[in-house]
Formats: structure tokens, sequence, C-alpha cells
């Protein structure tokens, strides 16, 4: 497996929970099943949702220190202190992120 990734003009690029699936598709709809992910960039917090749902930010003491309502689509959070490491939440998904 090859992957290659190019950025021009200080662009920031994430990926998030990349995967590979076993199967003899064309892993189109392995890749359209996984809608959901965390991760940070820019000093904000992205939720990848499919559908609305609540999102729980924890501190590293285990407080919760945020809840959202997200809908689907890319969903940002922002306004957490920067430097910190959170433990982000959102249905069965957990995710430490550092802004």
């Amino acid at each position: 497996m090859q992957f290659a990734l190019r950025v021009y003009g200080g662009a920031t690029v994430a990926v998030a929970n990349p995967m590979m699936v076993e199967g003899t598709g064309s892993g189109l709809s392995d890749a359209q099943a996984a809608k959901t992910g965390i991760y940070s960039a820019n000093g904000s917090v992205y939720v990848l949702s499919d559908g609305v749902g609540t999102v729980e930010v924890y501190n590293l003491l285990g407080q919760l220190v945020r809840t959202e309502q997200v809908s689907d689509g890319c969903n940002e959070l922002t306004g957490l202190d920067k430097g910190q490491v959170y433990v982000v939440r959102y249905g069965e998904k957990a995710q430490k992120v550092i802004l």
C-alpha cells in the first residue's frame, strides 16, 4: 500500500481514524460506513457525525468540561484551552486529542 500527500501554502490536512478492511468489494461501502470520527486541528476539535448526538469533552482528571449537541456532518468545537489534552467522547467512540 502506498500513500502520498502533498500540501502547499501552509495548509493543514488531517486524516482521522484510517482503517483497512479485508474484503472482495470495491471498498466504497466500507468507507461510507465509517462516517464518524474525532480529531483536532488548528486549535479546534472536530467531530464527524452521522446524525444528531451528544459530544462530551473531559480533561485528563476525568472531569466533564463541555457537552455539545452535534448534527450530521463535520462539527467544530472551539473555545477549549490550547496546549491541553482532552478525551472526547461521541457515541461509542472516545479519542484523546491535543490542542
